[in-house]
């Protein structure tokens, strides 16, 4: 299934709705802007991606970071308990909702996440890093979501 169309009235200055990161923002003094942020979190988030932006300038290459980038935001902006890894259905928790993390990384051409129809979650947090390595979200019920994949 793809998600996109996502309405410019609803946007950020990224062009992604929902909480926006940038490289150089101090989360740490934002407790009123992230009330739910699993704080621990954040020092790894923010080398992470600073670590995948200085190689992808240096090199013109891209890490393979960039869904533990999403997952990292998901778990800070939202509060979102992470599952372990490789662990079966959902990447996380929100309360009683298991949610699914896909991330929309610098390279992709298109705003657009394909997820399993089949899969056991009733959220779905797309998290976009854009090439200037500015990190947004939207995060959508899962009941909002096309029935059928579009063809």
């Amino acid at each position: 299934m793809l998600i996109s169309g996502i309405e410019p009235s609803m946007t950020t200055a990224s062009g992604f709705p929902g909480p926006t990161w940038k490289n150089n923002s101090n989360i740490t003094s934002g407790r009123a802007k992230y009330p739910n942020a699993i704080r621990s979190l954040i020092p790894y988030f923010q080398e992470l991606l600073a670590l995948a932006e200085g190689y992808h300038r240096e090199t013109g290459r891209h890490l393979d970071v960039y869904g533990v980038i999403g997952e990292l935001f998901g778990a800070i902006t939202y509060g979102i308990k992470l599952n372990k890894n490789y662990a079966q259905g959902a990447d996380g928790r929100l309360g009683n909702d298991h949610v699914e993390i896909k991330t929309i990384t610098p390279f992709k051409s298109k705003d657009e996440v394909s997820v399993k129809v089949s899969g056991n979650f009733s959220k779905l947090l797309v998290v976009k890093i854009n090439s200037d390595f500015e990190v947004s979200s939207r995060m959508v019920d899962r009941s909002k979501l096309p029935k059928r994949p579009n063809l």
